[in-house]
């Protein structure tokens, strides 16, 4: 599964659970999770300029 396919599930899932050294950092939609703009936005944005 490409990275790009990952985001596409993502945008579909009820909640998206972000791991950063095997610890929870964010959980949530994928909406809620690009408003915090943390780490889930931050590589949803590298991946979204990387397809496009």
């Amino acid at each position: 599964m490409s990275t790009w396919e990952t985001c596409d599930i993502g945008k579909k899932c009820d909640k998206i659970i972000v791991l950063q050294n095997g610890q929870i950092t964010e959980q949530g939609p994928h909406k809620t999770l690009l408003s915090q703009n943390n780490a889930y936005a931050q590589w949803f944005e590298k991946q979204s300029l990387v397809n496009n």
